[in-house]
């Protein structure tokens, strides 16, 4: 493949390295993954067709686009709270327990998250502080007691947790519901489920009352998107 000659001839200003290509069987094309020895967020792809002919490359989207530094932050926030979700010491791990950071806006009824065109290309940053700003957790907790009350004591314990691990985050998605017997699906039928429930609304002094009102909303959310669903069926 003429990995070499297309660099030479288009990126001859970057130093760049080669690795072996690699067959895409959803694209149908080799796939040469280029990168820089000096610079973390400079690598991308070169598309080869099965005769060694260059279709396209991702360097526009992957470097300049900033995607590979958003990616690389992206990355290292889910690491950071992988040492509390994936700790043995956590005890609402479940199936579903992750943080990451929002690149975006309009989340729930506020805008926020991280806006791309702010972080520049091998740019070192806190990604405590980004976590502040823009990280949301998600967590579907199990336990018998699927009660507001019993919501409310989890939430204020995973805040203590990542407070304690000085490990920020904006917003949580939050799912409690009970154990599922073995080898039987889970039950949607008692749950308590609410989205983008800010870090600063985590407080004992009325939590209860905020998380009943964020859980009927999202299911009357829920209730509406099915009416929708219903009466598109119908009408095809």
């Amino acid at each position: 493949y003429r990995s070499g000659q297309y660099i030479t001839a288009v990126y001859s200003d970057i130093e760049l390295e080669t690795e072996e290509p690699v067959y895409s069987f959803k694209t149908g094309d080799y796939l040469v993954r280029a990168k820089s020895p000096v610079s973390v967020d400079t690598h991308f792809y070169m598309y080869f067709t099965m005769f060694g002919q260059m279709r396209y490359d991702s360097y526009e989207e992957d470097v300049l686009g900033g995607w590979n530094t958003i990616q690389r932050l992206m990355d290292d926030y889910r690491s950071l709270t992988d040492t509390i979700t994936e700790s043995e010491d956590f005890p609402y791990g479940g199936d579903i327990a992750f943080g990451e950071l929002q690149f975006y806006h309009g989340k729930g009824d506020a805008e926020w998250g991280l806006r791309q065109e702010d972080f520049i290309l091998d740019g070192e940053y806190d990604i405590r502080e980004l976590g502040r700003q823009a990280g949301e957790l998600t967590i579907y907790a199990n336990d018998e007691e699927v009660t507001i009350e019993r919501a409310a004591e989890i939430l204020l314990d995973i805040r203590e947790y990542f407070d304690e691990a000085n490990i920020g985050f904006y917003a949580i998605d939050f799912v409690l519901r009970k154990p599922r017997a073995e080898d039987e699906p889970y039950s949607d039928t008692l749950r308590i489920n609410v989205e983008g429930f800010l870090y600063e609304d985590i407080h004992a002094d009325g939590l209860t009352g905020r998380l009943q009102a964020a859980h009927d909303k999202l299911e009357a959310y829920y209730a509406g998107q099915d009416t929708k669903t219903g009466e598109q069926e119908k009408r095809e």
